[in-house]
């Protein structure tokens, strides 16, 4: 085969010298939300997926909430499984949003439409509400001991005179 003969079929296939191939330098058509892949891999393997900093921050989020449902003692395990889901939920909404707050416009021109991962985060949304709602919106006290507490008071009164 000749060189002009290689150049023609290069020319038919697009990889010729005339047409790149691929976007330009710095091109992020092809930017992706890893929206899919932490859902994938939340549901797969569970919290263990994420970094060091967010176990930390999911752990602290979770104590607060059972400390406002009353303390570890008081909380079903029902409830406990309706937390993770809740927490996992928050988890992929604020990963979404991260990406969603980066991107130049949430609307594609061409369809003249939002993009349907906006429509995916607000389901999440709703999804979250109905979460917090089941497991409880209202802030719940510990339950007192009164005779300990009574004791208690009286042993210390006891030691200061």
């Amino acid at each position: 085969m000749s060189s002009s003969e290689i150049k023609q079929l290069d020319n038919a296939q697009g990889a010729g010298p005339d047409r790149a191939p691929g976007g330009q330098k710095g091109n992020k058509s092809a930017a992706k939300s890893g929206h899919y892949a932490l859902r994938s891999s939340l549901k797969r393997d569970g919290l263990s997926v994420l970094t060091r900093r967010q176990r930390e921050a999911v752990a602290e989020c979770r104590k607060q909430i059972v400390d406002d449902l009353g303390g570890d003692e008081n909380v079903p395990e029902l409830k406990r499984l309706q937390i993770e889901r809740y927490l996992i939920t928050e988890l992929l909404l604020q990963s979404l949003d991260g990406w969603l707050l980066q991107q130049p416009t949430l609307i594609n021109r061409r369809r003249r439409a939002l993009y349907p991962i906006v429509v995916q985060r607000n389901e999440l949304v709703q999804t979250s509400l109905k979460l917090a709602q089941a497991i409880g919106l209202e802030r719940r006290r510990k339950a007192v001991d009164i005779v300990g507490a009574l004791a208690g008071m009286a042993h210390e009164s006891e030691g200061g005179q």
